[in-house]
């Protein structure tokens, strides 16, 4: 997935860089090119799943930051798990 920099088009970054990097030239934020499309039949069902198996489906990219042997899934539940102080 490319990314590009809202206020310099010209930086284009990958999501691992983008994650490593956080902001771009002059502050700016990384967005992709391009969303994905869902179908109402399809958001339907991601709002019948848990936050986890839904947002895995948003970044798929975070397995491809890992080992290959974790799942997007698990890798995501495990970031995404929030302690209580």
């Amino acid at each position: 997935m490319k990314l590009y920099n809202l206020k310099d088009h010209n930086e284009q970054v990958s999501f691992a860089q983008a994650v490593t990097q956080g902001l771009g030239k002059h502050q700016g934020l990384f967005f992709p090119h391009d969303l994905p499309e869902f179908s109402l039949t399809e958001i339907d069902d991601m709002l019948a799943q848990d936050f986890v198996t839904r947002s895995a489906k948003f970044y798929p990219p975070l397995s491809a930051m890992r080992s290959r042997r974790m799942s997007c899934s698990s890798g995501c539940a495990r970031r995404l798990r929030f302690r209580r102080r």
